[in-house]
């Protein structure tokens, strides 16, 4: 029995070193795994300082990458505002050239205009003075005649003197930009005064000229410039209607202006000459009269720079044929 005991009794102290060795290899398996995980830990955070400073530095890239582009902008916009400040400089100086041009263009051509008139408008009530003079002195007329010869002389020397007078104003007004004298004027006492010049004239054609002022109209303008309009529309009315026929003048209201009428059923106007009427002056626009009597196109280019210049601005209407219309609009005098 003894034996047997002893001999379990070493069966179980080998048991035991067995069981302990075996819990030994477990705990250097045990050991060994955990070296490996300290090992993967150390990699991965090692691996993590990598990625984390490769991202700086990108970030840091970015970043330097960012201000050179904004720095980029920053200079490119000053650039593109002083460009752009040069190209409307440019661009302004371009303009002011071009309307420059234009202008010396438009005075040039109103000079040539000016020399024509003194040329043909002024040439014929000269001939006719001279004429007769020439009958006066040799003793061709009775005295009642002259009387009538010297009342002629004076219509005709009024209307050339008025001609000149607003030419060297008109002429003026070009050269040295001479400021307009706003007044408060009665419009028609101006066309009575223009209509008594021009009697002569209609007179001679055996025409009528029907002045209907309802009562005194008020406008506020130039008064060098209201005769230059009113002596051109007048003078051309008479112009372009025939012997026996009728020229109207009258008025009307509409929005704070004071309009006058001058409507006569002479020869009147195509459509074509009608829209050129504004745009184009000189031979390309001027026709001759019933009598043959000379044009220059000037007027009309004079008259709607003059209504312009005066707050207003004209109307006309034209049936060839038939006759014309023209309508001139004055600021009402306050």
């Amino acid at each position: 029995m003894l034996s047997k005991k002893y001999a379990d009794s070493l069966f179980s102290a080998s048991k035991e070193i067995e069981i302990n060795y075996l819990h030994l290899q477990e705990k250097k398996a045990e050991n060994v795994q955990l070296v490996k995980q300290n090992q993967i830990s150390r990699q991965a955070i090692n691996l993590n300082r990598m990625l984390i400073a490769l991202i700086l530095l990108v970030v840091v890239f970015l970043v330097v990458v960012l201000l050179l582009i904004i720095r980029s902008n920053k200079h490119k916009s000053a650039l593109n505002r002083d460009l752009q400040a040069s190209n409307t400089a440019i661009a302004r100086q371009a303009e002011e050239i071009t309307k420059q041009r234009e202008a010396l263009i438009v005075t040039n051509q109103a000079k040539d205009q000016v020399f024509s008139v003194i040329g043909h408008d002024l040439r014929s009530p000269f001939a006719s003075i001279l004429q007769a003079l020439e009958l006066i002195r040799y003793g061709g007329l009775e005295k009642e005649e002259q009387d009538i010869v010297f009342e002629g002389f004076y219509k005709q020397v009024t209307l050339v003197t008025d001609m000149i007078n607003n030419l060297l104003v008109w002429a003026n007004s070009q050269q040295m930009g001479l400021k307009l004298s706003f007044e408060k004027i009665d419009l028609t006492e101006a066309v009575a005064e223009v209509v008594s010049v021009f009697a002569y004239f209609s007179k001679n054609k055996d025409q009528q000229i029907n002045h209907l002022p309802a009562g005194p109209v008020f406008i506020q303008a130039d008064l060098s410039h209201v005769r230059i309009i009113l002596q051109n529309i007048i003078g051309n009315a008479i112009k372009f209607t025939q012997h026996n026929g009728t020229i109207d003048v009258f008025y009307t209201e509409a929005s704070g202006l004071y309009a006058v009428h001058i409507k006569d059923n002479g020869v009147g106007m195509s459509e074509e000459k009608l829209s050129k009427l504004f745009k184009v002056s000189g031979k390309a626009i001027s026709e001759q009269g019933t009598d043959k009597e000379a044009g220059t196109g000037l007027g009309l280019m004079l008259i709607k720079q003059f209504t312009e210049e005066n707050g207003g601005h004209m109307e006309v209407r034209s049936v060839e044929g038939k006759g014309s219309e023209f309508i001139i609009y004055f600021k009402a005098a306050l």
